[in-house]
């Protein structure tokens, strides 16, 4: 909030992902990949690329049992989503839980730390 009293609201805009100048929010995606069976949890971001953009990537909890792997989730998205820019171009991992803020809301930020870590270690 300004001097003047003006609330700005500033969280969801730094969500927005931005893939070949085309811009959307990771929800959108999230929605598609929680419809899919054996899904938990699921936290979508972008891994930044010099040539497209935010390339979008997702963290997955499983539901106990699920048999489903990282590129189960890639190829849902593909099936289920028409707009080429909102498929996982960044890929997916499975995950045993989301990282959470502490007031238990999924920390975005930290999540995506995690996946490049774990794939700058592959």
């Amino acid at each position: 909030m300004d001097d003047d009293g003006f609330l700005y609201i500033m969280d969801r805009k730094k969500d927005m992902l931005k893939y070949q100048s085309i811009m959307y929010y990771p929800h959108e995606i999230e929605e598609v990949i929680s419809q899919m069976p054996g899904v938990a949890e699921v936290c979508v971001f972008g891994i930044w690329n010099p040539l497209v953009g935010d390339k979008a990537a997702a963290a997955v909890v499983k539901k106990i049992g699920s048999k489903i792997q990282a590129q189960d989730v890639v190829d849902f998205v593909k099936g289920h989503c028409s707009a080429i820019y909102k498929h996982l171009h960044g890929g997916a991992i499975i995950v045993d839980d989301l990282i959470k803020s502490p007031n238990g809301k999924t920390n975005r930020a930290a999540t995506k730390a995690y996946f490049v870590k774990i794939n700058d270690e592959n």
